[in-house]
């Protein structure tokens, strides 16, 4: 399928298959930020945008695995490696571990992210205490908690 002829939806869909959420995808793409949590999910479940991201995740992983030795073949032995060597151990820890790791390189759990973007003055005191300690107990170099 060639790019799809609405240049926002391309954007979106480069950036989806790139692994941004819905919602800062929507956003890269130029949508209003009142509305891009919606417009992230509709685009996300429209067919001609599913089938575009499927297409560019495949064409980024070919890219890829032809640039470097090391893919998802390999990840994939190794994990089961991993279980095998921790279930011969009996280390329930670090089979669980590599389970989790199967599962993502299967593409099963996908880590998520709520982002709320509110303007400071709506938030009440008691959000703005909330930040604010947040911030300041928060090992980041940049202050913010992720």
């Amino acid at each position: 399928m060639p790019a799809l002829t609405n240049r926002r939806r391309e954007i979106f869909a480069m950036s989806v298959a790139s692994g941004v959420s819905l919602l800062e995808s929507a956003l890269a793409a130029g949508y209003a930020p009142s509305r891009a949590q919606i417009t992230g999910s509709e685009l996300g479940r429209n067919c001609k945008v599913r089938v575009r991201i499927a297409e560019l995740r495949e064409a980024i992983a070919k890219a890829i695995t032809r640039h470097t030795s090391y893919g998802l073949l390999e990840a994939m032995f190794e994990a089961n490696e991993a279980l095998e060597l921790a279930r011969k151990n009996g280390q329930p820890g670090q089979m669980i571990a590599a389970i989790t790791l199967k599962a993502r390189l299967c593409g099963l759990l996908i880590e998520r992210r709520q982002i709320d973007y509110r303007d400071v003055s709506e938030l009440s005191d008691a959000e703005l205490e909330s930040l604010i300690e947040g911030a300041e107990s928060s090992s980041d170099t940049d202050g913010l908690r992720h």
